[in-house]
């Protein structure tokens, strides 16, 4: 615990150079992977950098402000430093290291530290580099994995440089830097220089002529005049972490797998974040002292032993926080989960269901079966899958790891008849596996929507309680109805989107804390505060609509829970915002779900009519746990919507399906309380 504590409330102690344009503090060691990015390389030969080389011109991928300048690309020298002087790409680096920094160097450099390398050396690692977060926030990396040290080519070095968006800052972090006292004497520098060589840092120890080696250990460089540091509009970042503890040492160390998917909890404000596929959440607060806790919604098998579940923090106006990591213990399970949902279908119109699959277990699960139903009047297809009849789809995958989520679309043009306004369609999908599935009640999903006209593109639609209702705008609920909403979005300017967030202000007639995040089209970080959802989908370059109609086209669904006691006649109302890059918001319009039933704690759960046997080969016996609850009527429709027979009447106890030809059916029982749909197999 105590190495924490020390995380989050240190006090560094600054070295200044006599200008202190620039603090040098010592950080806690919590490096990003080393094994992700892109291998640089030079011009004539991508991804390979040999001897005392500078790699082609690099990306940062943001505006970064070093000594004064605003700079957005790089070049990546063999000898372990960056300079941001880019007519040096592709040429020869300096090895030969002579005197002391400012004065002497490569310029407009980080130096981290600077030596002689040759990540050409038979078996030396790769130099790699890759962006990561979000605006305003993102971080550009390069690291040095395990490279060859030049001449003492049998140990090896391995680094970090972190340049981060908004605050200008630098890090290194060194996980091994090793001597090799027979080349160069022995010496390396480690700090940063600016373009004239008249202005430059060190890290007291490591400068010229001194020796030294390092572990696990990170310095941070602190721009004190010439570039702004306060464009967070007097906010504060908190970026973290979750990860495995594997070695339960409560250290983020290299090759510990970060979790995604897992909840954190903020208090006061009632905020939220999620971890996205990198196990990595960021969230833009107001100053102040806040508590971050490892959510209790979070499944069993994730457990937080390290900070006891929550770890303090405090937030300075334009500044960033110390990394905060929570290290979780994991119990060995699967966890497979499966969504599909769909944009309007309208009639002659192009059209796309998206099918996401993942496994939020923590191993691998193998064998895995997929099987979709999606009405061929649709028109939609996907070559990763196999057809099996008209509207059933199939695709088997040998493997899916812990964490990952696959997404298909299956797109094309629904049937271009007048006759076809209104017909209902239904959608369903199961996954499966060889290996036992710790929860296997989020496998299968199944709803059905009606075919449409045109609709306007941004707007926001709940999913009715209703089966055959699909998305609606406006419906009444009972006071126990769960809530699944889906913003969609489209870009209809004139070229691409690189950013669309969405806000989305949440009602206080729901549960703010019982959000679930279900699918989206696109990969995206989220985090609510102040009752207020924020959905970022950053760097995705969404089409404009005319150039490519589906492509141009997102969505996300959430559902959430409605708190106990809400009163008959609450109005819930919702309606959010889209912004596409800097333009002035799109504003949607607002669902309305008014509460018309009062079930209370006393009476009994929707869900109370249960089916057998099921699978059938001929008759279905209802089971009714509630004489309060009588059935009124039962309608069989097959999965392209179709209305097969309806019986109605009081208290109907079975349905014969002894006519009906082999596949999959869903039954919507009407109640005095309202509907229940259940799915039946008939063989």
């Amino acid at each position: 615990m105590k190495r924490f504590y020390f995380l989050l409330v240190v006090i560094f102690f600054p070295f200044f150079a006599s200008s202190q344009c620039y603090s040098i503090q010592q950080r806690p060691y919590y490096p990003d992977p080393y094994s992700g990015g892109i291998s640089a390389g030079i011009l004539s030969a991508p991804g390979v950098l040999t001897d005392d080389v500078y790699s082609s011109v690099v990306d940062l991928g943001f505006p970064f402000c070093f000594f004064g300048d605003t700079v957005t690309q790089c070049v990546i020298s063999s000898n372990g430093f960056i300079s941001f002087d880019t007519s040096l790409a592709s040429t020869g680096s300096p090895w030969s290291i002579n005197g002391s920094i400012p004065g002497s160097g490569p310029v407009f450099s980080i130096m981290a530290p600077w030596q002689d390398l040759n990540p050409g050396t038979p078996g030396s690692g790769p130099v790699r580099f890759v962006t990561y977060g979000v605006p305003p926030y993102r971080r550009f990396i390069v690291s040095y994995d395990a490279v060859s040290m030049f001449s003492c080519t049998t140990i090896t070095f391995t680094n970090q440089i972190v340049i981060y968006e908004s605050m200008n800052v630098v890090d290194i972090n060194i996980a091994d830097k090793p001597l090799c006292a027979n080349w160069n004497d022995g010496v390396a520098i480690e700090g940063i220089l600016n373009q004239d060589r008249t202005e430059g840092y060190a890290v007291p120890g490591r400068n010229f002529p001194e020796q030294w080696t390092a572990q696990y250990d990170s310095y941070r460089f602190t721009p004190l005049c010439d570039c702004p540091t306060d464009s967070l509009n007097g906010l504060g970042i908190v970026p973290g972490k979750v990860f495995w503890d594997e070695n339960s040492d409560c250290e983020l160390t290299q090759g510990e797998w970060r979790i995604p998917n897992v909840q954190i909890d903020i208090q006061p404000g009632n905020g939220i974040a999620w971890t996205n596929n990198n196990g990595e959440f960021g969230v833009l607060m107001e100053p102040g002292n806040y508590t971050f806790t490892h959510s209790s919604q979070n499944p069993w098998y994730l457990i937080n032993d390290c900070q006891n579940g929550s770890i303090p923090v405090t937030i300075v106006a334009d500044s960033n926080a110390v990394d905060i990591c929570f290290g979780d213990s994991i119990v060995p399970v699967i966890d497979l989960a499966a969504t599909i949902t769909t944009g309007a279908i309208n009639a002659c119109f192009n059209n796309s269901q998206h099918v996401s699959i993942c496994n939020y277990g923590t191993i691998p699960a193998t064998n895995v079966v997929i099987e979709l139903e999606i009405p061929s009047f649709t028109g939609t297809s996907n070559s990763s899958f196999t057809s099996t009849s008209d509207s059933t789809w199939t695709l088997n995958l040998p493997t899916l790891n812990p964490g990952s989520c696959l997404t298909y679309n299956f797109t094309g043009i629904a049937a271009c008849d007048s006759s076809m306004i209104g017909q209902v369609a239904c959608l369903s999908i199961s996954i499966s596996s060889s290996d036992t599935d710790v929860d296997p009640s989020n496998n299968q999903m199944w709803f059905c929507d009606s075919v449409g006209v045109s609709y306007d593109p941004n707007d926001i639609r709940v999913l009715s309680q209703y089966l055959g209702e699909g998305w609606r705008t406006q419906e009444y609920i009972d006071d126990s109805d769960e809530m699944t909403y889906m913003v969609r979005f489209q870009n209809t300017g004139t070229g691409p989107a690189y950013n669309v967030i969405v806000k989305n202000p949440l009602s206080s007639h729901l549960n703010h804390q019982s959000i679930e995040l279900v699918a989206a089209s696109h990969d995206y970080y989220a985090q609510m505060t102040d009752g207020e959802l924020s959905v970022h989908f950053l760097g995705i370059q969404l089409p404009d609509s005319a150039s490519d109609p589906l492509g141009s086209q997102g969505y996300f669904i959430y559902r959430i829970n409605q708190p106990y006691g809400n009163p008959m006649g609450t109005l819930i109302e919702n309606q959010a915002e889209i912004y596409f890059d800097f333009n002035a918001p799109v504003v949607t319009n607002t669902t309305e779900n008014e509460i018309q039933l009062i079930t209370g704690n006393d009476e009994v759960a929707m869900g109370e009519i249960s089916l057998y046997p099921n699978p059938t080969t001929g008759e279905v016996f209802l089971s009714n746990s509630s004489p309060r609850n009588a059935v009124l009527s039962v309608e069989v429709i097959d999965t392209q919507g179709r209305l097969l027979s309806k019986e109605t009447g009081s208290g109907i106890s079975k349905v014969d399906m002894r006519t009906l030809s082999t596949g999959i059916y869903l039954l919507r029982i009407q109640t005095e309380k309202g509907m229940q749909v259940e799915r039946v197999i008939k063989n």
